[in-house]
Formats: C-alpha cells, sequence, structure tokens
C-alpha cells in the first residue's frame, strides 16, 4: 500500500483522539488579573453609613407624620415593587431599570405600593444624565399606574400639606381584608405598634374620627391612657369601618419598656409612644429631652399629669 494513503489514514484516525483529549483538558486558564486577586475585605473594607440624608430623613419623619397607618420604606429598588414579563432580557431589564432605587415607597398595610416619593434638588441642579434617568423612572411608574410625588429638597412640604397631597385613595386596610375576621386580630397587633391615635386616625378612616380626642386634657369617653383597653371604643372602632365583631382575649405579661437599660432608658422609650409623645409633642426641647425628665415636669401640662399619675 502506498505510504502516503497509509498517513492520511493514520492522521484521520487521530484526529478524533486529539479534539477528545483536548475537550477533557479544557481551555488554557485565563490569568487573573490584578483586582481579581484582591481579597473582598481586604480590598473594600467596609464601614457603615447613614441611609439617608439630611433632607431625606425630614422627608421619611413627615411622610411617616403625614400618613399614620401606612408603611414608608426608603431607598427601594425598582424591581422589588414592579415586575416585567420575561420574554426580552431580564438581566438587561435590570441594568436599565430594575436596579434603580426611588427614594420612599408608600405601602397599605399588606405591602402593596400606593405611591412614591422623591426628594430632588431643582432639575437645574441635576446633569443630564441624572435627568435622563430619573425620567425613565417616572415614565416607569407612570405605566405601572403608580403615582410619583416629586418634592423639592430645598423646600420640603409641611406635615398637612403632604397629607393632603399623598392621602392615597387606597385604604391602609384593604377593604378585601374586612370580610376576614382573622384579619381584625393581625390589625390590631399592628395597631398596637402603630399607636393608639394611628390606629383610630389613619387604619380606620371615617370610623376613628368620630370616637372622641384627646385635646387639651383627658375627655370622657376618649381614649385613656391604654385606649385598647377600652373594648367598647375598639369594637365601635372596628364594626364601624366594616370588620366584624372582634373577640378579645387577655394577656397579662410583664413588659420591660427599658429592654433591659436603666430608668433614663425606659423614660426615652415611654416618651416616644402614645400619650407621653402626643403631650410632649409642642413641648420645648429642653422639656422632651429625656435627660431633663424630672419632677418639675410633671405638673407642666394636664396631659402629662393625667398620664403620669395613672388617670
Amino acid at each position: 500500500m502506498d505510504p502516503i494513503y497509509v498517513s492520511v489514514i493514520a492522521l484521520l484516525c487521530a484526529l478524533p483522539l486529539v479534539w477528545w483529549l483536548a475537550r477533557l483538558q479544557g481551555p488554557p486558564p485565563r490569568p487573573e488579573t490584578p483586582a481579581e486577586r484582591l481579597d473582598t475585605l481586604a480590598g473594600w473594607p467596609p464601614e457603615p453609613t447613614r441611609i439617608l440624608r439630611s433632607t431625606e430623613r425630614l422627608a421619611f419623619s413627615t411622610l411617616k407624620l403625614a400618613l399614620p397607618g401606612y408603611l414608608v420604606l426608603a431607598q427601594v429598588p425598582l424591581a422589588r415593587f414592579l415586575t416585567v414579563p420575561k420574554r426580552n432580557s431580564y438581566a438587561e431589564w435590570m441594568r436599565r431599570l430594575g436596579n434603580q432605587c426611588v427614594d420612599f415607597v408608600v405601602c397599605d398595610v399588606t405591602s402593596q405600593v400606593v405611591a412614591v416619593v422623591e426628594v430632588r434638588p431643582p432639575m437645574d441642579h441635576l446633569d443630564e444624565k441624572i435627568r435622563v434617568r430619573l425620567d425613565r423612572v417616572a415614565r416607569a411608574l407612570k405605566a405601572a399606574k403608580i403615582p410619583l410625588h416629586v418634592w423639592n429638597e430645598e423646600k420640603l412640604p409641611t406635615i398637612e400639606a403632604a397629607r393632603e397631597k399623598l392621602l392615597p385613595s387606597t385604604p391602609a386596610v384593604p377593604a378585601g381584608m374586612a370580610k376576614k375576621p382573622a384579619a381584625v386580630a393581625a390589625v390590631a397587633s399592628a395597631a398596637t405598634v402603630i399607636g393608639a391615635a394611628e390606629f383610630s386616625e389613619a387604619a380606620f378612616g371615617n370610623a376613628a374620627m368620630n370616637e372622641s380626642r384627646m385635646g387639651d386634657a383627658v375627655v370622657k369617653g376618649g381614649p385613656a391612657v391604654d385606649p385598647f383597653a377600652d373594648t367598647d371604643r375598639v369594637t365601635r372602632i372596628l364594626t364601624s369601618a366594616g370588620f366584624t365583631a372582634p373577640s378579645f382575649t387577655p394577656l397579662d405579661i410583664q413588659l420591660d419598656i427599658a429592654a433591659g437599660g436603666t430608668l433614663d432608658d425606659a423614660v426615652m422609650q415611654s416618651s416616644e409612644m402614645g400619650p407621653a409623645k402626643r403631650a410632649l409633642a409642642d413641648q420645648p426641647d429642653d422639656i422632651r429631652v429625656a435627660e431633663d425628665f424630672d419632677d418639675t415636669l410633671l405638673h407642666h401640662t394636664p396631659e402629662i399629669d393625667s398620664f403620669l399619675n395613672g388617670h
């Protein structure tokens, strides 16, 4: 046989073997870049930082006071509350829009977003790239039918103005929950955290607004030091708002207001909730500071005197 033919046949037989061995070995290793050789923590040592700027903190407080009973969340990526079809590249949508954060989202008690608030400097202070990004976010929210409210960080609205503009048509407690008796307990539990005034005014609207309010002094028929101890009043509010009549089970526990801390911690904590918080709201700073909370304050106002003496 011709040696040339033999060589060609041998070569053809060897090619699959060479290809198979190459597949086993895989591609040659790619040399690491200097950045890839860095340890994550050593190269980028983490330090805690504030989530919100000073103007954003003021805006957050305004929202919480203007919309009690609603959830207010800060710095939320669009991908957390918007969903899009997956027929196109989801990674590309995330790059373009999904990773963008809005300053604040206002949600009902089921965490359904009902409004978005952006706190920005005046538009003429923003460069073109930022304007394009913000416009893209605004168009996405409009397409999703989520109201967008833009606040000028140099002229934040008052609590009253924010409430008038923002108060969603969607109630804090969705109407569908009114037909579920189990929801009453959940809402009531949440209300104890929200606070008595917020429970009355925000979550149940007109039904609670018809109830007597605490003004300059505790009024007859109004909320006591513990307004949830008045089962008749709670029942009236819930049933007037469309809920089924609740049932009540006593739960006697010892509550450590100081969370294991000192007397000053207990005073600070108790002054940040319930009747004490409302009584201190309009007081000067030297009265409101917990360290100055002494016997001279006991008779400073009728509300504080009533609260501290258990009346």
